[in-house]
């Protein structure tokens, strides 16, 4: 996608998965209360605000990832957290709770980025995870959809202009449990 600049100006190139982020940033940016009974619950929509705005704006681009989110005063995650969150994985965590649900953001230096959700209903996550990227027109095929009664993951190939990307979405089925969901982006090549 380019911008078609006026006559005598330089076309400016952007990323294929900017005009994504631009046409998503207002739908998820609602407050709950005015959400239409379709959309995700307000926890839901908080992380998959939290995706769209740096996985998916900053899609491969993990030094411009970071750098947005420490120009936004996002802290790193805890001694603690990074045990949760990144585990052996190597990569920055950063704690994006806010006063909806707590969230959770890793971005690995291979540069797979992920965004976590501690609390809150997720049971409608991954169809409008899916549902978002084909209202958007961006290739979306299948890979697989692997549900369980304590867990359900997804995963998804998107193929935005020539660059191809993997889409996993999991949900967690124990309301106790740590991390209730997670919606990862990394490039098809990792």
């Amino acid at each position: 996608m380019s911008y078609a600049a006026p006559p005598g100006r330089n076309r400016v190139r952007l990323h294929p998965l900017v005009a994504v982020t631009i046409a998503t940033a207002s739908t998820f940016s609602r407050p709950a209360s005015a959400q239409a009974p379709d959309n995700p619950s307000p926890a839901a929509a908080q992380l998959i605000g939290l995706f769209t705005q740096t996985c998916v704006q900053f899609a491969g681009r993990r030094d411009a990832l970071r750098d947005f989110l420490t120009r936004k005063g996002v802290p790193e995650l805890s001694e603690g957290g990074k045990a949760i969150f990144l585990r052996a994985r190597k990569g920055v965590g950063y704690d994006a709770t806010n006063k909806v649900t707590r969230l959770a953001l890793v971005s690995e230096d291979n540069g797979a980025c992920t965004a976590f959700m501690g609390e809150g209903g997720n049971a409608d996550i991954i169809s409008q995870v899916r549902s978002l990227f084909r209202g958007l027109h961006v290739q979306l095929e299948q890979v697989s959809d692997d549900q369980k009664p304590d867990r359900r993951t997804a995963i998804d190939r998107l193929t935005v202009g020539d660059k191809a990307y993997n889409l996993v979405t999991s949900t967690n089925g124990n309301p106790s449990a740590s991390i209730q969901a997670a919606i990862t982006l990394s490039s098809a090549a990792l």
